[in-house]
């Protein structure tokens, strides 16, 4: 990344784009991509992108970017944050951690009607965020209160209670081994909670692979 590069949610957006007609373009058969756009722009737009990710810059203009009209843009946006977290939590100051997970959050429940990777993607975002930030004393708990009020919301606390165990286990998350173990005995409570709720949607999802309520 070059020195003092500036991103904007605009840029990004815009370069998000342009690759992704590229591919539409090459789904649908179309062999000359010049076509639609120079292969030298999409180049430059795919280069710029992975730049972006790499950078500190890609936390705030990816949270930016999940109010984007366009699915391609907020799955780009939420792939790319997932990975944030994942690889590089260290990125973020101290005193930026929680206000971006309260962030994450919020959109979980915003986007719990969109695209299923996007709230894929969200849910995995999040369960990193509780298994790696020590600063949440009560990550479980939390979700469970946030998610349980709602009979609306109840999918996504089932689906955010499967992921979290799945990703304490996750090696490429960079976790004291003592905080490991903690989320299990937790889960395991509020899930017996969320089971014995007689919600149909609920028992739908807790019995099938990829639900759609």
């Amino acid at each position: 990344m070059a020195d003092g590069e500036a991103f904007t949610a605009q840029a990004v957006e815009e370069s998000c784009v342009l690759v992704n007609t590229r591919d539409i373009a090459s789904y649908w058969g179309v062999e000359d991509v010049e076509q639609i756009m120079a292969a030298e722009q999409m180049m430059a737009a795919e280069a710029y992108m992975q730049r972006f990710q790499e950078s500190p810059s890609a936390w705030e203009v990816c949270e930016q970017l999940l109010n984007s009209e366009h699915v391609a843009t907020m799955l780009f946006a939420v792939q790319t944050l997932r990975a944030k977290v994942a690889d590089s939590f260290d990125e973020l100051p101290a005193e930026a951690v929680l206000p971006f997970r309260d962030a994450m959050l919020v959109h979980r429940t915003k986007h719990r009607e969109d695209g299923r990777a996007v709230v894929t993607q969200l849910c995995v975002s999040v369960a990193d965020i509780a298994v790696q930030c020590e600063a949440w004393d009560d990550p479980v708990g939390d979700l469970f209160r946030a998610f349980s009020q709602s009979e609306g919301m109840v999918p996504c606390l089932v689906e955010l209670l499967i992921k979290l165990p799945e990703e304490s286990r996750n090696p490429r998350l960079r976790v004291p081994s003592s905080r490991r173990p903690l989320f299990a005995s937790a889960i395991s409570t509020y899930f017996e909670h969320v089971r014995a709720a007689p919600r149909p949607c609920l028992r739908r999802r807790m019995h099938t692979p990829s639900p759609r309520c």
